[in-house]
């Protein structure tokens, strides 16, 4: 070429890059030096190319600094587009808690042009006991998007995580505890609230599944019988206490006593009581007689004395309720008439009849055999007499009432006068025939 000339201009394709970045173009002339020349480091020429892309960042995580313990919240997490290209897909917006490689959520992240922000909730619940959390939220974490720089996607928060309040149910007034708490309507009851968020806490009281109260109270139970009442806390980050449900009963009414009397004698009588209570129960039952001291019940007594007496009784249950005094009037007898037994005297009369009857039917005999009806008529005796003398020793069989002991002396005195009779009839003589001409 002659000196001043120049040709061209030349056109050349380059091959843009798919990552964005700056890059150097350079065009040379005579890169072999075939061509003598004054100057030899003027013959490049550079052209800086600036390929660029989206960039995707998180200027902010938006979250409480202090959490209760087991609650679920959102963390609201920003996500900008730096870059000076628009984003062609969709990515991941993942959130890390402490160095755990797991994400404890992901949502997508549509594509966002240059200059575009999205704030996304992020859910995240808080661990059930206190301890600080740190979480991290890292968008495009699997690096599906081409970006200007790959080191600026994460983010990170810090919140503590406070435990929940505790709360105490206390009563004061009557009270027993057996199977549950028995109270009466002017016992009282109160809340007493542990705030462990360090912001401050507020009781609360529900009875048999009403509305909710707010405590501390006092507060009392009037309607006799079953009611629970649950009660919780609720401090001011909005932890919740799950409810704590706790029964009482209501009781107001004393016990109730019952009387029986039973071994009536000459000389006494036998008092049993028996006294229920339809609450706490009873706590003791006491009794006295004719105005006489109070004594505490143990087991049945007795009332002495001829004559009318005055039993009068009362209980008292678990919370001091005490029954009306009740009496009951009662008479012992006294010692009546004597009764004889006259199965001894009855016993002999039979035996003598016997006795006349055996030697009346056998007086013809000459002597005495063992099958005789004068035999007879002595067994039969002595049974009866031996009869007679065994209700005598024992009063067995006596006489009166009549009933065995009659029965069995009219038995024996029956079969022996019957035995008496038979036997005599068998051993009479038969009749001789009269002699022709003799009248009989």
């Amino acid at each position: 070429m002659a000196p001043s000339a120049h040709a061209g201009p030349w056109t050349a394709s380059w091959l843009v890059p798919s990552r964005p970045g700056i890059f150097y173009l350079n065009v040379t002339v005579d890169t072999d030096h075939q061509v003598a020349e004054s100057s030899e480091s003027n013959n490049t020429f550079a052209v800086i190319v600036n390929v660029s892309g989206p960039d995707y960042v998180i200027p902010g995580v938006a979250a409480p600094a202090q959490v209760s313990a087991g609650r679920s919240i959102d963390v609201n997490v920003t996500v900008r587009n730096v870059g000076q290209l628009q984003a062609d897909r969709t990515v991941t917006l993942a959130g890390y808690e402490g160095a755990s490689s797991t994400p404890f959520a992901g949502v997508q992240v549509p594509p966002l042009g240059v200059g575009q922000s999205i704030t996304i909730p992020i859910p995240w619940t808080a661990a059930n006991a206190a301890q600080a959390a740190t979480l991290r939220f890292v968008v495009d974490p699997a690096n599906v998007l081409e970006e200007m720089v790959e080191s600026n996607n994460e983010a990170t928060v810090a919140i503590e995580v406070r435990d929940l309040p505790l709360t105490q149910l206390r009563w004061q007034g009557m009270n027993a505890t057996t199977t549950k708490l028995f109270v009466t309507s002017a016992t009282s009851f109160s809340l007493i609230s542990q705030d462990r968020s360090g912001t401050g806490a507020t009781s609360w009281y529900r009875i048999d599944g009403g509305a909710a109260a707010p405590g501390p109270g006092p507060f009392s139970l009037f309607a006799e019988g079953d009611h629970t009442i649950a009660y919780w806390s609720v401090d001011n980050l909005g932890g919740t206490e799950s409810p704590n449900v706790f029964a009482v009963f209501v009781d107001n009414s004393a016990p109730i006593t019952h009387v029986s009397a039973s071994n009536r004698s000459a000389d006494h009588i036998t008092i049993a009581l028996d006294a229920a209570d339809a609450g706490a129960g009873v706590a003791f039952t006491e009794y006295r007689i004719d105005n006489g001291s109070w004594t505490r019940y143990a087991a049945p007594f007795t009332v002495q004395g001829t004559g009318g007496h005055i039993v009068s009784f009362r209980s008292t249950d678990l919370l001091g309720h005490e029954e009306a005094e009740q009496s009951v009037s009662v008479t012992v007898a006294g010692a009546g008439p004597a009764i004889s037994n006259f199965k001894p005297v009855l016993a002999a009369i039979l035996a003598i009849v016997l006795l006349l009857a055996g030697f009346f039917l056998g007086r013809r005999e000459k002597v005495w055999a063992l099958r005789s009806p004068r035999v007879l008529g002595i067994a039969f005796a002595i049974v009866e007499i031996s009869t007679g003398a065994a209700s005598a020793a024992t009063g067995a069989l006596a006489v009166p009432p009549y009933a065995e002991g009659l029965a069995v002396d009219l038995a024996l005195f029956v079969v022996g006068l019957a035995s008496i009779f038979l036997l005599a009839r068998e051993q009479r003589p038969p009749e001789q025939p009269a002699e022709p001409g003799t009248a009989k």
